[in-house]
This record gives structure tokens, C-alpha cells and sequence, in this order.
């Protein structure tokens, strides 16, 4: 139990996670409009409780977050990119991530 439960009698509600990566990678073109990618490179998430205050001794509200921990983990990325108008430069792009696991999709312009 923390002091959230302890001391203000507060209820744990939920918890969400906040992420940051930071990947390096290279690219290596396939086709004219075609390119594979990977990266490598860390993740740090950040932990947030929720917690219901039934007897407003923290705030005014009855709803507070609080700061758990903080991890960090090593990451992958890969993918590839496809040029599909290449007129204007459009570039799609589907991958996959490690950490935090997940599909990647995105649209970019290259020059």
C-alpha cells in the first residue's frame, strides 16, 4: 500500500504509461519507391496511478494522478517505406515496435 492508500485513504483506481523513444536506424532502398528500415535505441516509460480521494484530504477534486516509476528499455524498430506519389514527394511508412510493442504507420514528405 502507498501513502496515497495509507495516509489519505485514497482508492488506486488505474494506471496509464507515458512513453519517450529515442531510435537511431538505416535504410537501405529496395526499389525506386521502395526502402526497408531498422532501428535500434531506448525506451523510457513512466508509470502514472490514478487514485479516487473519497474524502478530499488531497485536493478539491476527488480524482489525482501520481508519479510510480520510471523504466527503461532497449528498443527495435523496423519497417519499410513506399513512395506512392512520387510527384509530390508522398511517402507511407508500416513497421513494428519492440517497446513499446506496436504497429507503426505514418506518412512523411522527402525531398
Amino acid at each position: 500500500p502507498s501513502v496515497a492508500e495509507n495516509q489519505y485513504l485514497s482508492v488506486l483506481r488505474g494506471s496509464e504509461s507515458f512513453w519517450i523513444t529515442i531510435n537511431g536506424g538505416i535504410t537501405k532502398v529496395l526499389l525506386e519507391r521502395v526502402a526497408l528500415y531498422a532501428a535500434a535505441g531506448i525506451s523510457i516509460e513512466t508509470e502514472y496511478l490514478r487514485y479516487y480521494d473519497r474524502e478530499n484530504n488531497v485536493l478539491w477534486v476527488d480524482t489525482y494522478w501520481v508519479q510510480d516509476k520510471t523504466l527503461a528499455y532497449a528498443n527495435g524498430s523496423a519497417g519499410l517505406y513506399y513512395m506512392f506519389w512520387q510527384d509530390l514527394g508522398l511517402v507511407a511508412q508500416l513497421g513494428a515496435n519492440y517497446k513499446p510493442f506496436g504497429v507503426v504507420a505514418g506518412l512523411s514528405y522527402a525531398w
